[in-house]
């Protein structure tokens, strides 16, 4: 079957079964040593998923987790996928100041750089919680080397979201620096009227598959890569649930059986790739709009 020559996005959140937020019985790291750690066994899981496939893709890894398994970091990186940061306590941006954002952003940085002898040069936030009240911190985030940030949810969002910006990968340029960075928006579509994010997260479980092709049909068609993510719990239907309210719960774990499923399908069907490569090994000739902050 020959694939779709659109390149799209292929990343994954590595953080453990734990690490949802806005859980008051999950909100710290104290909590988080006393609890069984399964992200080792579901990470390789979607290593042997993409090696079937032999595609790459960015990995962004929680300093928390890379500090209690520097051998999973390095099995990722000795694989040619890309290793980038997902910052280190998975704290949301909304609840730091500036400097603590900065420091937990250095800290996952100068890890993970400890293990694979590089610094990344990709960033997510957790919960896609930067704002139009905090983008500061997308300035920061160039301040401290990164070329590329996946941290916008380009709509409305429990953690977030962000009105500059739509579903196309654009080039922030910052007025007070001239610093540059590039974004990678998760990318979201119209479904029943309403903007949903089907390449990632509850909706790429909820939605019927058919229906996720269509819309990556229509992104291939109107030239957009489509920007997905998905976290390693989704790849064990079979692990521990954390209490929470119903509708909360409902989100974190509906069709969660489905969830390789339908990434291998995708694999099948489509092209993608990490978000360095992207931009280093595709083409020069790439263009992304500039948006100036």
């Amino acid at each position: 079957m020959n694939k779709s020559n659109n390149c799209n996005l292929l990343t994954f959140d590595i953080e453990d079964w734990f690490h949802i937020l806005d859980l008051p019985g999950t909100n710290s790291a104290n909590q988080w040593e006393e609890l069984e750690s399964r992200v080792k066994k579901n990470t390789n899981k979607i290593l042997d998923l993409l090696d079937q496939y032999q595609t790459k893709a960015t990995f962004f890894i929680l300093g928390w987790i890379a500090e209690r398994h520097p051998d999973l970091v390095l099995e990722i990186y000795k694989k040619g996928h890309e290793v980038a940061s997902h910052g280190y306590g998975h704290q949301m941006v909304t609840s730091l100041s500036k400097n603590e954002f900065r420091q937990d952003l250095l800290k996952s940085r100068e890890i993970l750089k400890n293990i694979t002898g590089e610094y990344p040069v990709s960033y997510r936030c957790p919960g896609f919680s930067i704002t139009r009240e905090n983008d500061w911190a997308l300035e920061e985030i160039s301040k401290c080397g990164f070329l590329y940030d996946a941290s916008i949810y380009p709509g409305k969002h429990g953690h977030g979201g962000h009105p500059l910006f739509d579903s196309k990968i654009v080039k922030i340029q910052f007025k007070a620096t001239k610093n540059e960075l590039v974004e990678f928006p998760v990318s979201v579509a119209s479904i029943l009227g309403k903007e949903m994010c089907f390449s990632g997260g509850g909706y790429l479980r909820l939605l019927p598959l058919f229906l996720i092709k269509r819309k990556f049909n229509e992104f291939a068609t109107a030239d957009k890569s489509v920007v997905t993510y998905l976290h390693p719990r989704e790849f064990d239907p079979k692990g521990p649930k954390l209490d929470m309210p119903l509708k909360r719960k409902f989100r974190c774990y509906v069709n969660v059986e489905s969830a390789e499923k339908k990434m291998s399908r995708l694999l099948q069907l489509y092209n993608f790739t990490s978000l360095k490569k992207y931009f280093s090994h595709l083409s020069s000739s790439i263009h992304c709009e500039k948006l100036i902050l």
